[in-house]
């Protein structure tokens, strides 16, 4: 059963089987869970965390997992906002929630300039101050991080990707 909508620049996609089929780094083939395109604007973020909440406790997630995620793909999209839009507003992300055979993958699209991938590090900080724990916490939280090869001029393609245990709600 898929739903699917749009609501002023935002369209979103819900799918509860797994008809829709791509593959993942590995060949491995995943289901699609949600397919969400917003506009690049940190006031669309709040619904970004509801459908990455929503999959993935439908995903089996323990509780403490689910928000550890939400945190981790809520600081990919403002670094997508802040850094590779640099503040257009008329920017677009999509993202991609995929699930099968216990990983939850998370796949951020984005239509900006290519980004300097090799600046991109998870250092952890020698000091807690605001600004630069984003990446670090995405490598914490996540079991996978990493960019997906896009055409030239074809933006950015971030896969964040979770195995899943599941555990008590």
């Amino acid at each position: 059963m898929a739903k699917t909508g749009t609501m002023t620049s935002l369209s979103w996609q819900w799918n509860m089987c797994e008809a829709e089929r791509t593959e993942n780094a590995e060949g491995h083939h995943l289901g699609r869970v949600a397919l969400l395109c917003f506009p690049a604007r940190p006031g669309q973020l709040r619904l970004v965390r509801s459908v990455v909440r929503e999959a993935s406790t439908l995903a089996g997630c323990a509780s403490k997992v689910v928000e550890d995620m939400v945190l981790a793909i809520d600081e990919a999209c403002q670094n997508i906002i802040r850094y590779a839009y640099k503040g257009i507003d008329d920017g677009q992300v999509e993202l991609e929630i995929l699930c099968k055979d216990g990983i939850l993958e998370f796949r951020l699209q984005d239509f900006a300039p290519a980004v300097d991938k090799d600046k991109i590090k998870p250092s952890r900080p020698k000091e807690l101050r605001p600004g630069g724990l984003g990446v670090f916490l995405m490598h914490e939280v996540m079991d996978e991080v990493g960019f997906l090869p896009v055409p030239p001029g074809k933006g950015n393609l971030l896969r964040l990707a979770k195995r899943v245990e599941r555990g008590p709600k």
